[in-house]
C-alpha cells in the first residue's frame, strides 16, 4: 500500500453543540496505529479552529488521502455539515 495524507477529526467544533474541551484519546490512539502503518498523520480534534472557512482553507492546503470523523449520536447533524465542507474543498 503507498503511504497516504491521512485526516483523523471530529465534527468542524462550530457546528456541535456543547464540545468537548479535551483532547480526544481515541483518536489519539488511532492516529498512532495509522502512524505506525507508515502514513503520515493530521488530528483534528475538539481544539481545532472552530470556523468552518478556515477548515475549508486547511484542507485546500493539505491534499489527504483518506479523512475519518469520529462521530457521537448527538453530533449527527454537525457531522452532515462538515462532510458538506470536506466534498465542497476537496471533491
Amino acid at each position: 500500500m503507498k503511504k497516504g495524507m491521512v485526516l483523523l477529526m471530529v465534527p468542524v467544533t462550530s457546528l456541535v453543540k456543547h464540545a468537548p474541551l479535551f483532547p480526544d484519546l481515541g483518536l489519539g490512539y488511532i492516529a498512532t496505529a495509522v502512524k505506525n502503518a507508515g502514513h503520515d498523520v493530521c488530528l483534528q480534534s475538539w481544539n481545532m479552529d472552530p470556523s468552518a472557512e478556515n477548515f475549508k482553507r486547511y484542507l485546500k492546503e493539505n491534499k489527504f488521502d483518506v479523512i475519518g470523523i469520529k462521530v457521537f449520536t448527538k453530533d449527527v447533524a454537525a457531522a452532515n455539515k462538515t462532510i458538506r465542507i470536506i466534498r465542497s474543498a476537496s471533491p
